[in-house]
Parts: structure tokens; sequence; C-alpha cells
């Protein structure tokens, strides 16, 4: 039987997918879920804090987030700018609810079936959503470019004095339910494996097509970078001889139809398809040129300053990090990168944040989740659990580049709760597996 407290636990995680695409001003529905999700859970606090299996245990996945939420607590200590550190450490505390929810909402095979169906109806809607978007069609409310973000306590996000084709390229660049058409490209990269998984030919298909399309449309070239490192693993690791001669097929077809739509996508989204076209020669500008020797004032300009005064502000903290958030006092003191103070790379920014110690244990901590989740892929355990298993450790690979192309994933939920269902999902496939292991051996 559902209880109140495992249903409200589900909304904590769905809500969590949709993040700023159900709020006003800085009130998510996340929130109003998660605080429904912790007075259950309150009710009957002792039996509740049993389902923490991880507690009882001297090393588990789990740990790791409550460490590094400790550190970045006491980070407020040294920290230039209390304040920020203070809000870094409150968006970790949601990270920690999405955790907590996931071992509620998460218990059996039949609720891992029906967190995929509502998940997959949500990331479906988003799909459609975002191809209206793009067509001009219909426009999310809480949406930078939308005429009706005054309303939600929200400004228009971008200059309404600039150029009338940029203008018009923006109104036609899509965001979803996440604001930002970076942050919804790398959450369509993050829930394509799901799709990718499933039993459905049509879903297998269909979907992740779709859903690659809105990503050029967003014009997020590290996120495409993402999307075909995760085709080359995809491919690899969890493809039979026969099957990757069949993907390689329909990759060929697809590239055929690219070319002969090239002529109508560079007309309809002449910025879009400017932007995609130069991937590989931003990718190199980025590592191997100096812009600011040439005073260049670009992105990637301003992307290697952030990099470059983050780790400054590392050596000056003597590799203990400046704080939670305070990555953005380093930038605001350097004074170099024309109003843009967020990192702009996540893995720099834990590195300049959380210092070597943090850095380090959370590259260790990524790549065993991987790992485990992939071993699981290949252990014969129920069907669902093998699936789940797979698709979110595709997803994690792609994600290694996908949260850099926004602005800080530290309050990117939708990345949080894909890590909380791949420390979830490890406990299940262990109890599934010792509960029965000749039948799943």
């Amino acid at each position: 039987m559902n209880t109140r407290l495992q249903i409200s636990a589900l909304i904590v995680l769905l809500s969590a997918m949709i993040g700023v695409g159900v709020s006003y001003g800085p009130l998510y529905a996340f929130h109003l879920a998660g605080l429904a999700f912790l007075f259950f859970f309150l009710m009957k606090f002792k039996e509740n804090l049993a389902s923490f299996s991880f507690l009882k245990k001297k090393l588990h996945f789990a740990h790791v987030p409550f460490f590094i939420v400790i550190w970045y607590a006491l980070s407020i200590l040294w920290s230039k700018d209390t304040g920020l550190a203070a809000q870094h450490v409150f968006y970790l505390l949601n990270a920690l609810l999405i955790l907590f929810a996931a071992y509620f909402a998460i218990r059996d095979s039949s609720d891992i079936r029906r967190f995929l169906l509502f998940a997959g109806i949500i990331a479906g809607v988003e799909i459609v959503l975002s191809l209206l978007e793009a067509g001009g069609i219909f426009r999310w409310p809480i949406s930078p470019y939308s005429d009706w973000i005054h309303i939600f306590r929200r400004s228009i996000g971008y200059n309404q004095n600039l150029d009338p084709e940029i203008i018009a390229a923006i109104k036609k660049t899509p965001t979803g339910f996440h604001w930002n058409p970076n942050d919804l490209a790398a959450y369509l990269l993050m829930v394509i494996p799901f799709f990718l998984f499933s039993k459905k030919l049509w879903i297998k298909i269909i979907p992740p097509l779709v859903a690659v399309v809105v990503i050029l449309l967003t014009g997020s070239r590290a996120v495409l970078i993402g999307v075909l490192m995760m085709a080359f693993f995809y491919v690899i690791l969890y493809q039979t001889r026969k099957n990757i001669l069949i993907i390689s097929g329909a990759f060929a077809l697809l590239f055929i139809a690219f070319l002969i739509s090239k002529p109508f996508l560079k007309e309809k989204y002449e910025v879009k398809y400017r932007e995609i076209s130069t991937t590989t020669d931003a990718a190199w500008n980025y590592f191997m040129e100096d812009h600011e020797a040439v005073n260049d004032t670009s992105s990637i300009t301003i992307r290697q300053n952030l990099v470059s005064n983050g780790i400054e502000g590392l050596k000056e903290s003597y590799y203990l990090g400046v704080g939670a958030g305070n990555s953005q006092v380093v930038q605001m003191e350097a004074d170099n990168t024309h109003g843009t103070y967020s990192m702009h790379n996540f893995w720099i920014e834990i590195l300049v944040e959380g210092g070597v110690l943090i850095f380090g244990i959370w590259l260790v901590w990524y790549f065993l989740l991987i790992r485990k989740s992939y071993i699981w892929w290949r252990r014969k355990i129920p069907e669902d659990n093998r699936r789940l298993s797979a698709a979110i450790s595709l997803s994690m690979i792609g994600a290694v580049v996908a949260i850099i192309s926004i602005s800080s994933a530290i309050y990117f939920l939708p990345f949080w709760m894909l890590l909380a269902l791949a420390i979830r999902m490890n406990d299940l496939n262990k109890t599934f597996n010792n509960a029965d292991p000749k039948r799943f051996e």
C-alpha cells in the first residue's frame, strides 16, 4: 500500500525534474513538496529513520553527500562572503532532501515502473513543449523569454534593445521547464538514456531523436559534445555486435538526413545553426587560444578567465578551497569576466570552492557510482533494475560534459536526482541479489 510519505517522496522526485518550471520567485513547487515530505517523515521519525540502511554501515555512497554538506558548512568560517556560503549550503541540503526522498519513493520493482512512467510523461511533455517554443507556437510562462514572466516575480532574460534578428532567434530558443537553454539541453541529455533502455522500440527511438533535435535548437555546444560522447559509450559498452551494426546504419541515415535538411535549418534557425556548426572550433579555441592576449570579449574569453581566476583563488586558499559559493567573490575581485561571476564549469567550481580534498573525493565517488551502476547492468538481477541501472550509468557519463554548459550545477535539481537514483538503485540491487543469490548470479 502506498503511504502518504511514499507518495510525497515520489512528488519530490518528480518536482525536482521540473525545477524552476513551476515556481513563483525563488519558491519552487519542489520546495513545497519537500516540506510535505518532511512533515510526513517527522510524524514517525524513529520508524522512518530506520529506512536509511546506510546509517548502519561504515562506508556507503550516501555518506559522501553528507560529508560535502558538512565541509561546505564549515567553510562558512573562512569564506569572505558568509551569505553566499550559507546559500550554497541550503542548495546542498536540497540535494540531501532528494536523496532521502529516493529511499521512500522507490522500494521495489513496482515502484521503479511507476517512477519511470511518471518521469517519462514529464520528460515527454517537456520535449513537446520545447518544440512548440522553437516553432514560436507557445512559450512556457515561466521562461526568461516569456512576455508573462513578470507575473511570476522574475525578469525578462535578454536586452530588449538588441538587434531584431537576435531577438527573433532568442524567441525561438527553447527553454522548457528549465529557464535556461543550456540547462534544458543538459536535462534532456540526462533523460535520453532512460528512453534508450526502454523495452518498447518506439520509445527507444522517437523521444531520443526528438530530444537531440531540441538540444540542437538550444545551441548548447558542450551538451552536443556530451551527446556524441554518450552515443559512443552507448554503442561500445551496452550493445552486442549485431546491434552495433544496426545502430551504425541508423546513424548513417541520420547523418544523410541532416545533410539534406541543412539548407532548411540554415535558413530557419540561422543563428543556432551558426553556433552549432562552430562547435569544434569553439572547443579548440577554448583549450588552445589565449583570447585575453588579443583583448577578446567573447564567451570563450570569459570562460577562460573564470577558470584562471578560480585557480588563482584556490592557490591563495592553500588548496583548502575559497568556501561554498565564494568562487563568485573571486570573480568579482578579478573584475575581468564582464559581469559574469558564476564559474560555468561545475568541476572547476567544486575544486575552487571545496578544495583539493573535496574535489578528489567527488571524482572518485562519481566514478565509482558509474562503475557500480554499469556492473549491475551486467548482472542477472530483475530486468527493470538492470535497465534503470544502465540508464543511470550512461546518463552520468554524458553528464560529465553536459553540466559544464550550465552556469552552476550546485542547484540543478535533475542532476542531484540522477545521483540519488544511482545511490538508491545500488542499495535495491544489493537487496535483490542477496535475497536469492543463485537466482540472480
